[in-house]
């Protein structure tokens, strides 16, 4: 549900070999989240299971920065798209009892949406509908923060454009996880958080989770931010009337590992349709991503809605369920899971270093860096450009967003994890190549 989203690299991996069950470093943990806090890089909370059990957990930052009403392991997060494996496994338990088919036509409930009679559940559920996502729509933006009905969600919904034929590829779209919340209310004749409750919330007991409503800060529920370099500013709030089974959920990261857990502990739904929610195809599942971590491998999903971020993941060989909610981030999200993930696992780990201050680079220097550059080893080309005196970066079909200097030649984007070096340059001249990091990856690219 994020309004903007860049990513070179979408993967929680780095190259580690596997080992067996560690001790853990708690301390180790603490100090990185410690760092984290101290150079406003995250205001956060994350936990962490093993076998059933909570080991660590650990909040960071303000739910309320005016207020500095600290984060704690009881402040409720909006967890944006994680609500879709909630979504799916109601839809999973329907299945169960006999009330719904994955092959039940999108027609028998919405036939005024195109191509209905062709889509089926099992698209909705696994992306491959060629629904457009209404989010990714301009319009979105001018109205996300007004409360909708169900009829004008549907009807911003059938008015998307197919972006392909039911079945024929995978591409995210939040409109499915709107359709499929509706479906489940016609099915029970009752609401979306009337079911939540009903099917995954007291069948738990997750105390800090429900449908999501007006953040109440008071009611230790986290208002999110957006840093600006000097300090944390306000988002927006989208109104959840809007997202429901696509983004509308609150909850806690203790409380995403008990779902997690008793997900893949055969709680919640039958062994045959975990295991159809587990069949990953293009990296998505009925509800659930594959992640990749080294040589293991985890279930779990991601979630971005306003300026919150949100991942839950299970290594179901290791038993192992890792939560992490932000309510403000100013660095990837993706690089403290690989820190929390290799700390947890006692791999190799370096703590970032925050010593590298921006500086003022010479304009003449940046005009040498606009080009097109292009690489051998990903299908992504990057634009350099300057804009009023800042240099601008943009990747294939995605927005521009600004490079911070920390030399004449290393930039950095912290809230996508991204390191640009320029190659050295002679005065006159236009820059030859790049190197792009990010996630542990290196990519070259070379001026076109």
């Amino acid at each position: 549900m994020k309004k903007i989203l860049f990513v070179v690299v979408m993967l929680l991996a780095v190259s580690i070999v596997g080992k067996a069950q560690p001790q853990l470093n708690s301390a180790r943990l603490d100090s990185l989240f410690q760092l984290l806090a101290n150079n406003d890089k995250a205001m956060a909370s994350v936990c962490i299971y093993h076998d059933g059990n909570e080991v660590y957990s650990k909040s960071i930052g303000y739910s309320s920065v005016s207020d500095r009403k600290a984060n704690s392991p009881e402040t409720r997060f909006r967890i944006g798209s994680i609500s879709k494996s909630f979504t799916s496994v109601m839809i999973m338990q329907l299945l169960d009892e006999g009330l719904l088919k994955l092959e039940t036509p999108l027609s028998d409930f919405f036939p005024q949406i195109t191509n209905s009679k062709s889509i089926q559940i099992r698209h909705l559920v696994t992306h491959s509908s060629g629904i457009g996502s209404f989010t990714d729509d301009p319009e979105y933006l001018n109205y996300l923060t007004q409360k909708k009905t169900r009829k004008e969600l549907l009807d911003i919904i059938t008015a998307q454009e197919e972006v392909f034929k039911p079945g024929e590829k995978v591409s995210y779209s939040n409109s499915n996880f709107v359709l499929l919340a509706f479906i489940i209310e016609n099915l029970t004749s009752s609401t979306y958080d009337e079911q939540l409750n009903k099917r995954i919330i007291k069948s738990l007991d997750l105390s800090r989770t429900s449908g999501g409503d007006k953040i109440n800060p008071q009611n230790n529920e986290a208002l999110s931010y957006k840093f600006d370099g000097k300090a944390w500013i306000l988002e927006s709030e989208t109104d959840m009337s809007i997202p429901v089974g696509a983004g509308s959920v609150v909850s806690t990261p203790k409380d995403l590992c008990q779902f997690m857990t008793a997900l893949f502990d055969g709680k919640l739904v039958s062994d045959s349709s975990l295991n159809r929610m587990t069949e990953a195809k293009e990296k998505f599942g009925i509800g659930l991503m594959r992640f990749p971590f080294g040589n293991r491998k985890a279930y779990g999903h991601t979630g971005g809605i306003d300026g919150f971020s949100s991942v839950v993941s299970y290594f179901p060989a290791e038993k192992v369920t890792v939560a992490f909610t932000s309510n403000g981030l100013s660095m990837a999200m993706n690089d403290i899971l690989i820190g929390v993930l290799s700390i947890y696992f006692n791999e190799k780990y370096d703590f970032p270093d925050y010593s590298k201050k921006a500086v003022v680079v010479d304009l003449e220097l940046l005009k040498s860096y606009d080009g097109i550059y292009a690489s051998a080893q990903i299908p992504l080309k990057l634009t350099m450009a300057v804009n009023d005196g800042v240099l601008m970066a943009q990747g294939t079909g995605q927005p521009a967003f600004p490079l911070t200097g920390i030399s004449n030649t290393e930039f950095h984007f912290a809230p996508a994890g991204v390191v640009i070096l320029f190659d050295e340059t002679k005065p006159g001249t236009k820059c030859p190549g790049i190197v792009l990091k990010q996630g542990g990856m290196e990519f070259k690219f070379t001026r076109e």
